[in-house]
């Protein structure tokens, strides 16, 4: 009951007992009220009051009852366990509000960067078109092993139609993301995920990244897939944890993106925004390409750091690290692929075998994880090798992310 509601119903007591007082006194044939008078209509006053506030606490008691069957609680006889739980159910209310306003304005951020990006993107796809004197000749066609898996299909594009394709798949939102498991050895249980762009035709066909990632640089689309590839990935670790799950995906970057001012000021905002992202989500880095780094990227590269993501290192083809030098850089995995780690080193630039290579990069805290891992007695080798993290189609093929927002095969760490 309001304050105002209250001061009517007190008055309202005030002005009964008045009235009960005076017909009170007239009656007995007393001509003035006096002190009995203004006695008796105290005692009538705090007599009705207490009617009154008994008669608010029974209605109180059957709302809470009610409530409390409402909920399919067990009755609960006592006033103040009654009261107790009224407590608990306001505070509940008012942390759940809390939340609810943190996750909005939470999503509010993603949404406005989201929005920003795309209308650059939109803006770029507009503005340019295919460059005179590009690429001559038909791409290269899927791997063979991608090429054998039934959710991946070939297409064979002269470069202007490929290029048109990867076009009208950013505008139609065509990109799709694909998950590939990494798991442990020799246990075999899911921890980390891959993350790969396809790009669907409209015919239905696969693009492979093999096929467009070089034209689409080159028109200045790679950030574009780059950062619609992060977002997904956003998603499913917002889901993956409203699951009580926990796994950690790989996305791939490349140093095009982290040195495009246009993109990157606001890529950076919104991770800097979201710290809770970076025991999930790991940055991929071809060796190459960090070899040749510029300037902007690695300034980039080291306010991700800052904020504190982590890093790997993909697409190796040179043994000869500088392991120090890796972990400075915040990075704390290293991909290479399972034939070059069970050939003879040397070729490689490793001027030390693979199980001391291996020790070095554990004492520096870095990972080794084999890749393209196809068949059992691989993995026998690679245990001998003490290696911890594999993957490959002897494990899983990489498998579109479903709609709904599940992803194939999705399984928390440990499972």
């Amino acid at each position: 009951m309001s304050t105002i509601t209250q001061g009517i119903v007190v008055a309202a007591y005030g002005l009964l007992a008045f009235l009960l007082a005076a017909t009170a006194s007239d009656a007995l044939g007393i001509q003035a009220l006096g002190p009995h008078g203004a006695l008796l209509g105290l005692l009538l006053f705090i007599g009705c009051a207490v009617v009154h506030e008994g008669a608010l606490r029974r209605r109180s008691l059957r709302e809470f009852k009610s409530l409390l069957r409402d909920f399919k609680i067990a009755d609960v006889r006592n006033a103040e366990g009654i009261e107790s739980l009224r407590r608990e159910i306001i505070a509940l209310r008012r942390h759940q509000e809390g939340v609810e306003k943190d996750t909005l304005e939470r999503y509010d951020g993603e949404i406005q960067v989201v929005k920003s990006l795309l209308g650059q993107l939109a803006d770029r796809l507009t503005r340019r078109g295919p460059r005179a004197g590009g690429p001559a000749g038909k791409l290269a066609a899927a791997t063979p092993a991608a090429a054998a898996s039934p959710a991946v299909g070939s297409l064979d594009l002269e470069p202007a139609e490929l290029l048109a394709a990867v076009r009208e798949a950013l505008e139609e939102n065509r990109v799709d993301l694909y998950l590939q498991p990494v798991v442990t050895l020799p246990q075999r249980k899911v921890r980390y995920y891959e993350s790969f762009s396809r790009i669907r035709h409209r015919d239905g066909g696969i693009l492979l990244p093999n096929q467009y990632l070089a034209l689409a640089a080159e028109h200045g689309l790679l950030t574009a897939i780059d950062n619609l590839l992060l977002f997904q990935c956003v998603q499913l670790i917002r889901r993956a944890r409203g699951r009580n799950r926990h796994v950690g995906f790989f996305v791939n970057m490349s140093v095009r993106s982290l040195g495009d001012a246009a993109f990157i000021d606001q890529f950076l905002d919104f991770l800097e925004r979201n710290p809770d992202l970076a025991d999930s989500l790991y940055f991929e880095f071809a060796q190459t390409d960090l070899a040749a780094m510029e300037e902007a990227a690695a300034q980039a590269l080291g306010r991700l750091a800052r904020a504190g993501f982590r890093f790997s290192l993909d697409q190796v083809q040179s043994l000869d690290f500088d392991c120090a030098g890796l972990a400075e850089r915040s990075f704390r995995f290293v991909r290479i692929e399972a034939a070059m780690l069970l050939s003879d080193v040397e070729r490689h630039g490793a001027d030390i075998d693979v199980a001391d290579l291996k020790e070095a990069l554990a004492r520096h805290g870095i990972e080794l994880i084999a890749e393209k891992v196809e068949q059992e007695a691989t993995v026998v080798d690679l245990l001998d090798l003490a290696v911890d993290y594999a993957q490959g189609y002897l494990f899983g093929e990489p498998r579109r992310r479903r709609d709904e927002g599940a992803t194939p095969a999705l399984s928390p760490a440990g499972d």
